[in-house]
C-alpha cells in the first residue's frame, strides 16, 4: 500500500511538471490497486487437500515440523468419524502420526492431539454455532510426525465416515 501511494505521488509530481500524465490514469491506477485488494480471496492461501467420505487420501511426512492438512465440510447434526492408517493401522503404512483438528475460525475442536484413530476413529459432531447460525463448516486435519520425531516420518492414510456406528472404509 506503501509503494502504491508513493508511485501515485511520484506520477502526481511528474503530471505537474511536464503535464503528460493525465490524473485520470492515475485515477484507473488507484481503482485497479484498490479493487484487486477488496477481490482477494482469504483462502488462497488455503493449501489443505480436500478429504472425500469413504475415499481414503495417502500422504507422506519425511521431516521434522513436517505437515499436511486435510478438510472436509461438516454439517450440523451428522457424526463424523476420522481414521488413521499409519505404523499403528494395518501394516501397510511406515509413517508413525498425530492428527489435530481445527474449525475454519481457527478454534481447536480437541484440546489435545490424537495418537491413534485405527481401532477407534475419531468422532465429531459439529455443534450449532448460534452467533453465525453456521449448520456447515470447514473443518482442517493436520497430520504431524508423532512427537516431532524424524524416527516417526513415513507414509499414512486418512479417511472420514459419516454415521454414529459406521465401519472404517476398507483400506487401498
Amino acid at each position: 500500500m506503501k509503494t502504491l501511494l508513493e508511485t501515485i505521488g511520484n506520477l502526481n509530481r511528474a503530471c505537474h511538471r511536464q503535464a503528460k500524465i493525465p490524473l485520470l490514469i492515475i485515477a484507473i491506477v488507484v481503482l485497479i490497486g484498490f479493487t484487486m485488494m477488496a477481490c482477494s480471496n482469504p483462502d488462497d492461501d488455503d493449501v489443505s487437500i480436500p478429504l472425500i467420505e469413504n475415499q481414503w487420501k495417502e500422504g507422506t511426512i519425511n521431516k521434522a515440523n513436517g505437515s499436511i492438512e486435510y478438510t472436509f465440510i461438516a454439517e450440523y447434526g451428522t457424526t463424523y468419524r476420522i481414521w488413521l492408517n499409519d505404523r499403528q493401522g494395518d501394516g501397510s503404512y511406515t509413517g508413525d502420526m498425530e492428527v489435530s483438528f481445527r474449525r475454519s475460525n481457527g478454534n481447536p475442536i480437541f484440546k489435545n492431539k490424537f495418537k491413534s484413530a485405527w481401532q477407534i476413529a475419531i468422532p465429531y459432531n459439529l455443534p450449532f454455532d448460534l452467533d453465525a447460525y453456521k449448520r456447515i463448516d470447514k473443518i482442517y486435519i493436520r497430520v504431524e510426525l508423532e512427537d516431532n520425531d524424524v524416527a516417526n516420518a513415513g507414509k499414512f492414510a486418512i479417511v472420514y465416515s459419516t454415521g454414529i456406528n459406521t465401519s472404517r472404509p476398507p483400506t487401498p
